[in-house]
């Protein structure tokens, strides 16, 4: 099996772009090291449009028809920000998500949380890709939501792969323990495989 590689880009970077509000997002970084303080508020500001277009669909769920206009704003900036850099790796904590060392938005809501548990679920980054599409973002989040109440056998991480989310990825540790040091208890990767090797390996 293969395991998961980051992505780094070998182009040059691409000039900045506007949203519509005017605000600049810089290029990409080449070295990969961080991600300018521009692009961290634009990822900020695109999570919290996730949040409240999830929150309207799960409050309105018999209004089918007006899902793509909720999460629409999230959508637009999410699709900016991958016009330049072409992927959007958001790394996962217990209730976090970062951009390597820098945190963009803490969930530790006990409904409608969309961070523990794919957490729980050994998810460790999250890939959004360019092309993806608005009600495909929106119903990963419902459905990460709704997992608990699904009659569904298998667990979070192959249930989300046999959705057949476009553009959307994500990196599982498939097998992990909690060990102790010096400094209290630490997560130990084992092993990091990504969604489609993650399900062979899990119904093989």
């Amino acid at each position: 099996m293969a395991g998961y590689t980051a992505a780094v880009s070998n182009r040059g970077a691409p000039a900045p772009i506007s949203v519509d509000d005017g605000d600049p997002i810089a290029a990409a970084d080449p070295s990969g090291i961080r991600l300018p303080d521009s692009d961290l508020g634009h990822l900020r500001r695109v999570l919290m449009e996730i949040k409240k277009g999830l929150k309207m669909a799960m409050f309105n769920r018999h209004r089918a028809d007006l899902f793509e206009g909720y999460i629409g704003p999230a959508h637009a900036l999410l699709s900016a920000f991958l016009e330049v850099h072409r992927v959007c790796e958001l790394k996962l904590e217990v209730s976090t998500f970062a951009v390597g060392d820098t945190p963009l938005m803490e969930d530790d809501s006990q409904e409608m949380n969309i961070i523990y548990p794919l957490w729980a679920a050994g998810i460790r980054l999250l890939i959004f890709n360019e092309g993806i599409l608005p009600l495909d973002l929106l119903r990963f989040f419902m459905t990460v939501i709704d997992f608990k109440k699904s009659s569904s056998s298998d667990d979070l991480a192959t249930h989300l792969w046999k959705q057949e989310f476009k553009g959307i990825e994500w990196v599982v540790v498939a097998d992990f323990e909690l060990a102790e040091d010096d400094a209290g208890q630490q997560e130990v990767e084992i092993e990091v495989e990504q969604g489609r090797p993650f399900l062979v390996d899990t119904v093989a």
